[in-house]
């Protein structure tokens, strides 16, 4: 049994709920997201945010949420990337960067090339990136 941090767009809220029911099964104990508003329905000016499916949240509460997944990051024995179509945003290039650098393996629903989205000029180590295709 493995303890795994889900890493991803929101966006991708099926997907994640996918990869989560097939870990969980597989006997391990998975950390996710779990608030699932988008980047759009960020309240990022406190006047509110157009969203018909949840509650905006404010800026302060999306650095809150960012920290708190760095956190589950630091719990796991290793990070699933959610990431259909091979989608890789601002926040999760960062939460990968952050699993790198605490040497967390790294596994991708689909393949990443770790050297793309790592801020280093030369070969370190092998990519530990994997599929789940």
């Amino acid at each position: 049994m493995e303890v795994v941090t889900l890493c991803g767009s929101t966006k991708f809220r099926e997907k994640f709920e996918e990869v989560a029911k097939s870990e969980t099964l597989n006997g391990n104990v998975v950390l996710m997201p779990n608030v699932w508003e988008t980047h759009s329905d960020i309240d990022l000016d406190g006047e509110g945010a157009d969203t018909t499916e949840a509650s905006p949240i404010t800026k302060i509460e999306k650095e809150m949420l960012d920290a708190i997944h760095l956190l589950k990051i630091d719990m796991c024995n290793r990070i699933v990337v959610v990431n259909p179509d091979g989608y890789i945003g601002e926040s999760t290039r960062k939460e990968i960067i952050y699993a790198f650098i605490r040497n967390k393996p790294i596994v991708a629903v689909v393949k990443i090339d770790l050297e793309e989205i790592l801020p280093i000029r030369q070969k370190r180590i092998q990519s530990p990136t994997t599929s789940i295709n």
